[in-house]
């Protein structure tokens, strides 16, 4: 007997709410046996009562935006017995469904979860946060969270676009000196960036990245015009350093951007945590 549970935030929606609502009882009541669908409002609380709420269950779906997907991932993380996740997305981006061949369309997502496919997926770790895709601190790490929720109901994602034009000509400096693959790395950066997907903000950075191969990618972003931002997207591009840990020997910042949620950390270890969960993906994400 299939048992799945659906944990669908409130806030991170687009389009009519409840059309989405009834959709995703409809469809998933024929998937599983037992299906039980879960309005959330305040995501604290959510967490704080996870262990409770996916007892007994067998899949755990979850509704919302990658803000959402970061915090119950975060609590399910440390829970010995995990349920296989399978994730819809009703916020502005979908960078972190990508990585489980999830986009923004809602009949896709639910097509992926009807058809059972699982494959494992890697996280990384700094210190006791973990992330799925995205790791930032510097110029534009703050964007996700700074960014109003009332523009991005009006306008989506252009409202995210419109607050980096903020960053782009305002100078900043990461000074940072780490060790990689037993090699040290010092100097200054206006942004690093860690990426364990290909996608961040919208655009794809590195087709070629996965979540699944054990490892994620550094980028010490070369100081330049628009804090660096054009390495990313034109060429010579950017070259990232593969690794499955980095070692922070010191970091000028301690604020971390988090699969698009802020984080005060101190840690100086980075590392990967291999095939922590099972998702439901498309085919060839499966395995």
């Amino acid at each position: 007997m299939k048992r799945a549970i659906c944990l669908c935030a409130s806030k991170s929606r687009k389009g009519n709410s409840q059309r989405i609502d009834n959709l995703i009882r409809h469809r998933l009541n024929k998937v599983f046996d037992v299906f039980e669908f879960v309005k959330i409002g305040d995501i604290n609380k959510t967490i704080d009562n996870l262990s409770i709420l996916i007892n007994g269950y067998d899949y755990l779906i979850i509704c919302g935006g990658d803000g959402t997907f970061n915090h119950i991932v975060n609590a399910l993380a440390r829970i010995d017995k995990k349920p296989i996740l399978g994730y819809i997305n009703t916020g502005t981006i979908c960078d972190c469904g990508y990585s489980f061949g999830v986009n923004g369309s809602i009949n896709k997502a639910l097509k992926i979860i009807e058809n059972q496919y699982t494959g494992r997926f890697d996280l990384i770790k700094i210190g006791d946060k973990y992330f799925t895709y995205m790791g930032a601190i510097g110029a534009f790490s703050s964007i996700s969270y700074q960014t109003s929720r009332i523009a991005l109901r009006i306008i989506g994602r252009l409202a995210y676009y419109l607050k980096a034009l903020k960053f782009v000509f305002k100078k900043n400096k990461v000074t940072y000196s780490l060790t990689i693959n037993g090699i040290n790395y010092d100097g200054t950066s206006p942004f690093i960036l860690l990426l364990n997907g290909n996608r961040v903000g919208g655009f794809k950075i590195n087709k070629n990245s996965s979540s699944q191969d054990g490892y994620f990618e550094v980028y010490l972003t070369k100081n330049g015009i628009f804090n660096g931002l054009l390495s990313y997207f034109v060429f010579p591009k950017i070259k990232p350093i593969k690794t499955n840990k980095v070692i922070i020997n010191s970091l000028s910042s301690s604020a971390w951007c988090l699969d698009g949620e802020q984080y005060e950390l101190s840690s100086n270890v980075i590392e990967i945590d291999k095939n922590k969960l099972e998702v439901l993906c498309k085919k060839p994400f499966s395995k």
